[in-house]
């Protein structure tokens, strides 16, 4: 090997030993893919790249979020940063209703949870994301789809600017009418009709905002980094 690796390597391996304390419980571990990550007391990662920690950090939650899926109610379950868990609340079939002393304790935290209803995040969960300063948030629909947004590691985040451009997401668009014209006839309601039946009316409400909730969440896979926001989309087997 030229000397010059062997150098670099040395100094790289040293830098990132120097990253934590020898006596803090934890380890650094290889994964199967030969990526080098630190994991704390509780076995989570906690240093080394950011994007292999989130995918470590998925499958973990992913094991949780099989357990909610498909419950005909919401429930939250939050983890502190060693992934470990802070508390959990069941809650109706649209929310969860969280203390002031819950609301408070969410700083930093990772919260996932479920919509019994196949439509992703809502006012209120972005609302709590940004206004409380999670780490991270993950619901889990019906079908398994697991929608994540989480803060980039070093990087400053634009809450305001977000939050505005999430909900302003234009769906006055061509696109956008195809698109619910489209959910609508696959469940049997005539768009074109000059009039709907009540449960017809009811129904398609409901499939708007399932519709405009699939465009916000197709911005913010697009856009997100752009405030400072990590936005992905997953399925759990």
């Amino acid at each position: 090997m030229d000397d010059a690796v062997r150098n670099y390597k040395y100094r790289r391996a040293t830098r990132l030993r120097s990253r934590y304390d020898s006596d803090d419980g934890g380890k650094w571990v290889t994964t199967k893919k030969k990526h080098r990550v630190h994991l704390n007391e509780e076995g989570m990662p906690d240093k080394g790249n950011p994007h292999v920690i989130d995918f470590i950090e998925d499958k973990a939650l992913d094991n949780e979020l099989k357990r909610i899926v498909g419950l005909g109610h919401e429930k939250v379950l939050v983890y502190d940063q060693n992934g470990k868990l802070a508390f959990s609340k069941d809650g109706e079939k649209h929310g969860v209703k969280l203390s002031s002393e819950e609301t408070k304790m969410l700083k930093n935290l990772t919260m996932i949870h479920n919509h019994p209803e196949q439509v992703g995040f809502s006012l209120e969960d972005i609302s709590l994301f940004v206004n409380k300063g999670l780490k991270k948030l993950e619901v889990v629909l019906p079908d398994g789809e697991v929608q994540s947004i989480s803060k980039l590691q070093g990087e400053e985040q634009n809450q305001d600017g977000f939050f505005k451009a999430w909900f302003g997401v234009d769906v006055n668009t061509d696109e956008f009418e195809d698109y619910y014209c489209a959910v609508l006839r696959n469940a049997g309601i005539d768009p074109d009709a000059y009039e709907w039946t009540e449960k017809e009316s009811k129904e398609g409400d409901r499939i708007f905002e399932r519709c405009v909730r699939e465009f916000q969440a197709r911005w913010a896979e697009q856009n997100a980094d752009h405030y400072g926001y990590r936005f992905t989309r997953r399925k759990i087997k």
